[in-house]
């Protein structure tokens, strides 16, 4: 799969301290279909071990070593390298579809559409956490989870406005570069608001599309805990106060600039304060939000009084970077089938249905395993293979018409199934889906 292709897409992973993660990531990014892609990946500080293992792998175009721990920084490093006509975004904890590039580079055929951002599955991997965001001016993000209503365009002076989540984005690599990259104040949270603001201002359109989806396991970090409670708010106190200097303050003037702010600076104090009552935060995480709440205070007065403008980035500064020209990875769909395996139980590694799974994955099948769940549905990818254990409480009917809700859902929302193993008894169901493509078993040995 490496070549010496020139990449259409640049894709960034910036990482902090998650080795097992990032390469799930990077596995499932060889898996990507019908789109020469190359990996970037930058390395916050403390990653020593990552970066010594993450050296050892092919498939990894450019190695970045950031000093800082700032994700803004981080992606404009990564952008300044990248030689793709496009550069894509994706979280360390957070792995695609196959189809993820393919279905969101057809909208840039439109030349003022700049930037598209696809759909996240939260950590279960089978309910949504975002479908695209919503923010106004003030920096109040909200994620949408209902269907985005494709093919509107917002204008430079829309209040509230949509934008795509930055786990989830892929932009046009020169226009990004022309508009300065991400503005590295915003350390973390809000990053993508602000740029996509800023994409709008400057007469283009940001596009977000049912489509493209990627899985975001939410795994904890040194702002989250793993109940995913954000502990931590002070990046996103201070980076709320600024993005409201930056964009509100110039339309609204100061006094609905603070008072907007004030009413999002106590939500965040309730909303630890719940945490600590409940058992999931510490008297120390609410003295520490009362005070980071008090800093962000100054320091948007210190704005009001002095408007800020962009911060500097480092687009320029020159990257230090290990780099493989040749890592260039291109995965054609030529001769692959979308195969699932449908199982009345919950399957192990030593049922006849893993076998089947890997052996089907071994020839570059894309395989998925539907069973029944005993708790919520989730979604899983487990070496190499889908795995969707589903409650059978899905549908009134049962564990057969649970799995075939499920086998619907695929076609509908990624892409139809070519062909489906499943038990005896479940053959009619399932043939009602897929016509001829089922091939009943009774059971495999």
């Amino acid at each position: 799969m490496a070549s010496t292709l020139t990449p259409t897409v640049s894709i960034v992973v910036a990482t902090i301290d998650r080795l097992e993660a990032v390469e799930l990531c990077l596995d499932r990014l060889q898996a990507l279909l019908d789109v020469a892609i190359e990996a970037i990946v930058v390395i916050g500080p403390g990653g020593d071990a990552v970066a010594e293992r993450l050296a050892q792998r092919s498939d990894i175009a450019a190695l970045i070593r950031n000093p800082d721990r700032n994700l803004s920084k981080s992606r404009n490093m990564a952008l300044s390298v990248a030689r793709g006509e496009f550069v894509a975004f994706i979280d360390d904890d957070a792995y695609p579809t196959e189809w993820w590039l393919e279905d969101l580079l057809g909208e840039f055929e439109d030349d003022e559409v700049l930037a598209v951002g696809g759909t996240v599955y939260d950590y279960t991997g089978y309910t949504y956490q975002m479908r695209y965001g919503r923010c106004n001016n003030a920096g109040d993000a909200t994620p949408v989870n209902a269907s985005p209503l494709i093919g509107l365009s917002e204008c430079p002076s829309a209040q509230t406005f949509t934008y795509a989540t930055g786990g989830n984005f892929i932009a046009r690599t020169q226009g990004l570069l022309d508009l300065g990259g991400f503005d590295e104040q915003f350390d973390y949270y809000l990053e993508e608001a602000d740029l996509c603001r800023r994409i709008l201002n400057a007469g283009y359109i940001v596009r977000v599309l049912d489509a493209g989806q990627i899985f975001h396991k939410f795994l904890p970090s040194a702002i989250r805990s793993s109940a995913r409670v954000a502990l931590d708010r002070r990046s996103i106190l201070i980076n709320r106060a600024y993005f409201a200097a930056r964009h509100q303050l110039p339309d609204e003037g100061s006094d609905i600039t603070i008072a907007a702010f004030e009413r999002f600076a106590k939500r965040a104090v309730h909303e630890l304060e719940a945490a600590a009552r409940a058992g999931i935060a510490t008297e120390h995480h609410v003295a520490k939000v009362r005070q980071d709440a008090n800093d962000a205070r100054f320091m948007l007065g210190a704005w009001i009084s002095d408007p800020p403008a962009m911060r500097p980035s480092t687009l320029d500064s020159g990257i230090a970077a290990q780099f493989d020209s040749s890592s260039v990875l291109h995965r054609s769909s030529d001769s692959i089938s979308h195969v699932a395996i449908m199982s009345d139980h919950a399957v192990t590694s030593q049922d006849p249905e893993h076998a089947l799974a890997l052996n089907l994955l071994s020839q570059g099948h894309i395989v998925r395993i539907i069973e029944p769940s005993h708790g919520h549905s989730t979604v899983d990818v487990e070496d190499g293979v889908w795995r969707h254990r589903i409650s059978p409480r899905l549908q009134p009917q049962g564990l057969a018409a649970s799995a075939v809700f499920e086998l619907e859902r695929i076609s509908a929302e990624q892409r139809v199934i070519d062909l489906a193993y499943v038990p005896r008894g479940m053959d009619e169901s399932v043939a009602m889906v897929l016509g001829d493509s089922v091939l009943a078993m009774e059971p495999l040995s």
